[in-house]
């Protein structure tokens, strides 16, 4: 996707879903604990560092990009996953060379925003500052974490909806909402974060009302209503829901079973 010939961060991404198959004991999966599958994952964190421009960004579409959330709260949301889920055979001697990547990037994301106003990048910048914070330790990342978050949380309308450039596009509301959700799992146990934790859950249930609008009843979801017309649905912040909050257990329920038919 016009990244011939140069190298797009972007690709690295695919480390969470390996260092997943690595680590978890799947049915019938051929790759848990294969040595070769560990061997590519330390090999794309290793690339990954490699290709980090001295600010702490990352390159998606053309040399000097310096992509915001796109690709580097992306990539660097999955390579903190993929850390955490081998940490235990995580070489020693990498470790501080990864969190200083790790660090960077999310001081990167910290400090810079983009043109246009895209409410899920927004979403896809907080959840790996704060959870760079986690894994490192190092809360100098939050400098300012109050204020990011405080920009996302007004973006959203009184009917429920983050704004993506103009207007409500569903494909993107849902990954705000799963966005948002895994950022609440990390917040878990954090006293002094308490104040974040709250405007999250204030704001989540009001946007799964609005999505619940758009899952049709012959199965499909979003469409070309939306600002961006996507037609994508991020499960996660629905199931996790789900148990108080019975729409977001119908629009799951109603979804899953068309991915099934």
């Amino acid at each position: 996707d016009k990244s011939t010939d140069f190298p797009s961060s972007i690709y690295q991404y695919s480390v969470h879903a390996l260092a997943i198959v690595y680590s978890k004991k799947f049915p019938n999966n051929i790759y848990y604990r294969q040595p070769k599958i560990k061997k590519w994952i330390l090999g794309m964190m290793d690339y990954w560092q490699k290709i980090q421009k001295n600010d702490g960004s990352f390159d998606e579409f053309y040399p000097n990009e310096r992509g915001w959330a796109g690709p580097t709260g992306f990539l660097l949301y999955a390579m903190l996953g993929a850390y955490e889920l081998i940490q235990e055979e995580f070489p020693e001697e990498k470790k501080h060379a990864f969190f200083q990547s790790c660090i960077k990037a999310a001081h990167y994301l910290a400090k810079y925003d983009e043109h246009g106003i895209l409410a899920n990048h927004h979403a896809m910048a907080l959840l790996p500052i704060y959870y760079a914070a986690k894994v490192t330790g190092d809360r100098s990342v939050l400098h300012n974490f109050s204020e990011k978050l405080d920009y996302f949380l007004n973006l959203q309308s009184k009917e429920g909806w983050y704004l993506e450039y103009d207007g409500a596009d569903l494909g993107y509301l849902s990954a705000s909402i799963s966005f948002m959700t895994k950022l609440l799992k990390f917040m878990d146990g954090v006293a002094e974060d308490r104040a974040w934790k709250e405007k999250i859950e204030t704001s989540i249930p009001p946007a799964i009302h609005f999505a619940s609008y758009f899952a049709y009843p012959n199965g499909f979801y979003a469409g070309t209503m939306g600002s961006r017309q996507t037609l994508h649905f991020y499960p996660h912040g629905f199931e996790v829901w789900a148990k108080k909050i019975p729409e977001a257990a119908a629009v799951a329920e109603h979804l899953a079973q068309s991915i099934r038919e």
